[in-house]
């Protein structure tokens, strides 16, 4: 977790490949800016045309930061982090799932977002089991 990961400037910054777990979906495409606590990202799925824009704000003294009240992105090492519950499944109105992703520097770093997730959902067990 980013307690493990000490906080760097511009660790985020870059392209990231997002990969949901436990479902088949399309890439989530990522452009990255720091600047101080203000983070910008330019994003769109894989198969889109153009990219949107969303801010977010790093967490003090941590490799983490902040998209909602209610989503946080944590490093995990330098080529991943993690985003619990980011990508939702919904039928008609309502929100059937939530489904973690791990984001992953372009390359090598994308073939081991899901050993990645597994082991950070092992460690976030035994957190809870604590």
């Amino acid at each position: 977790m980013s307690e493990d990961v000490p906080a760097q400037p511009w660790q985020f910054t870059g392209r990231w490949i997002g990969e949901t777990q436990e479902i088949d979906r399309p890439a989530h495409i990522w452009e990255i800016r720091q600047a101080g606590k203000q983070v910008r990202i330019d994003h769109l799925w894989e198969g889109e045309g153009s990219f949107r824009k969303m801010l977010a704000t790093m967490v003090d003294g941590q490799a983490a930061f902040h998209l909602s009240d209610v989503h946080r992105a944590v490093m995990v090492d330098p080529q991943h982090f993690i985003i619990e519950g980011w990508d939702t499944f919904y039928e008609g109105d309502e929100l059937v799932a939530k489904y973690d992703v791990v984001f992953s520097r372009p390359g090598i770093a994308e073939l081991t977002a899901h050993q990645v997730w597994l082991e950070w959902k092992k460690r976030q067990s035994a957190k809870s089991d604590e």
